[in-house]
């Protein structure tokens, strides 16, 4: 009679067997669906912590007692590789500063490196929170008659 009892409960045909079947293939489903919301989530923190770290740079004029700058300034958390600048005006590469400032000014008017500052940041890394002055000139008639029409 034992034997009868032991092949009894070892048979799985019951109504219980059942809902506990339904009950492990919902707690199944529940754990590959909350894998899958993991995964989603781990792949969106990567991809804004890599927004995170972007520079943002900027070129911005500076006006002041001593005189006009412009500068560039990374106000991103990122560094910022800079592999070639270059400037434009109208459209138009800009290849000789001097041409240009002649250009605005008139030859009467023109001032080359002995008035102004300028460098140069192509393949250099502007740090986060850092600038470089790319052209900056003292106060005086003509290079305040230049900041006013660059400002144009």
């Amino acid at each position: 009679m034992s034997d009868n009892i032991k092949s009894s409960h070892n048979k799985n045909t019951g109504p219980s067997s059942r809902f506990d079947r339904i009950i492990a293939a919902l707690a199944l489903g529940l754990s590959i669906a909350a894998l899958l919301v993991s995964l989603v989530e781990v792949s969106a923190v990567r991809s804004q912590q890599r927004a995170t770290a972007w520079p943002y740079v900027e070129l911005v004029q500076s006006y002041s007692e001593e005189g006009f700058a412009l500068y560039l300034n990374n106000k991103g958390v990122g560094p910022a590789l800079m592999s070639e600048v270059e400037m434009f005006k109208d459209g138009e590469l800009v290849t000789d500063l001097d041409e240009l400032i002649r250009d605005t000014l008139g030859p009467e008017d023109a001032f080359s490196y002995d008035v102004y500052r300028t460098s140069n940041p192509s393949n250099t890394v502007i740090s986060a929170g850092d600038s470089i002055n790319l052209f900056s000139v003292p106060w005086e008639p003509r290079t305040r008659r230049l900041a006013e029409l660059w400002g144009k």
